[in-house]
This record gives structure tokens, C-alpha cells and sequence, in this order.
């Protein structure tokens, strides 16, 4: 009678353990599936961007920038989140929380970026060796690697939040157009790099 419990809750884990990993398997392709949707024109996305990386003087000896943000910083949606709530009405928070969520697909494409080279995390995901060898000679040609995380603008389109950075050190900006249509930096949220 014993054997035959064992073998009944052997065959449970068995097929138990296949079941979840099919489902695990479903729902990350179903992750990996979803594609950036375009909610803010990338006219208006890319307008920030360029302006930032031309006026900035963290950019001026970096040549290369990531086309997409590869690390989190910890807490820091958090610190992001509660800078958002204080400074936008309802609605805009719920429009910059759609385009947070969709955000982490968005990927930089170099025939709108004029001044730098974008640099292609999938060129850096082969093996361990390739990898480093590509790294180092990365390294070599920029004195630093930026990254700009999509840019998060209230309803009018007057406002936006941009998380931005060198290496892995970033900050977090507010840019506010002005009289003549042009962005200009409003306030710092949250800077760990000068």
C-alpha cells in the first residue's frame, strides 16, 4: 500500500512540475511577445532626448548610449512614483503610469539620435567571451556609455520626466517647455551624478 502512495505522489510532482513549467513558459513568451506601443509621438520623445544630450555636459565626452535601459536602480521607482504623485493631477498620473508600463520595451533608434552612437544590447548577449571582448573595446573607443529612459510627459504634453545617466550612475529630471517651445530643465528630482 505504501509503494503504491509513493508512486501516485511521484506521478502528481511529476506531471504537477511539467504543468507549471508550461505555464511558465506561456506566460513569458507572452512577456516577450508585447512590443513598445507608440502613446507620445517619437517625434516629441526624441525632440527631448536630443535637446538633453546636447545641453548636457555629462554627454559631451560620452559618444555611446545604450538603445534601452538595462539595470534598475533600487527603490528608484519608488522615489519616482512619489515625486509623480506630488507634482500632477490625477489624470496625468494615470496617463505617465500607462506610458511607465510600457516604457521598459522602448528602444532608442540611432536614425533619430544626431549626436551619438547607440549602442545595441543585443550585439553585447553572446557568449561570456564575445561579450567582454566587445566591452572592452566599447570601453575603449567612449569614455562613457549614457542611457536615457523614455521620456513620461503629463496630458498636455507640456511637462516631462526623464530618468538619464552615464555608466551606471542616473538622474531624474523634470524639463517643462517654455515661452519660445523649447524644453528647459525645471527641477531635479534626483541626481547622483554632476
Amino acid at each position: 500500500m505504501k509503494k503504491y502512495h509513493i508512486i501516485i505522489i511521484s506521478l502528481f510532482f511529476l506531471f504537477g512540475c511539467k504543468k507549471n513549467n508550461n505555464t511558465e513558459k506561456k506566460n513569458s513568451e507572452i512577456i516577450t511577445d508585447q512590443k513598445y506601443t507608440e502613446i507620445i509621438d517619437n517625434k516629441l520623445i526624441y525632440e527631448l532626448i536630443n535637446q538633453v544630450l546636447s545641453e548636457n555636459k555629462l554627454y559631451k565626452d560620452c559618444g555611446a548610449i545604450m538603445d534601452r535601459k538595462t539595470f534598475i536602480i533600487k527603490n528608484g521607482d519608488e522615489l519616482l512614483l512619489e515625486e509623480i504623485d506630488s507634482l500632477f493631477t490625477e489624470s496625468d498620473k494615470k496617463f505617465i503610469l500607462k506610458q511607465f508600463r510600457n516604457g521598459n520595451r522602448f528602444v532608442l533608434n540611432q536614425k533619430f539620435i544626431k549626436s551619438k552612437k547607440i549602442i545595441e544590447l543585443d550585439s553585447t548577449v553572446n557568449s561570456k567571451e564575445q561579450r567582454d571582448k566587445y566591452w572592452k573595446k566599447i570601453s575603449l573607443e567612449n569614455n562613457c556609455i549614457g542611457y536615457f529612459y523614455i521620456p513620461l510627459f503629463n496630458l498636455k504634453k507640456n511637462t516631462a520626466i526623464i530618468e538619464c545617466g552615464i555608466n551606471d550612475e542616473s538622474g531624474i529630471f523634470i524639463y517643462k517647455l517654455n515661452k519660445e517651445n523649447k524644453w528647459e530643465l525645471s527641477r531635479t528630482l534626483q541626481r547622483l551624478i554632476e
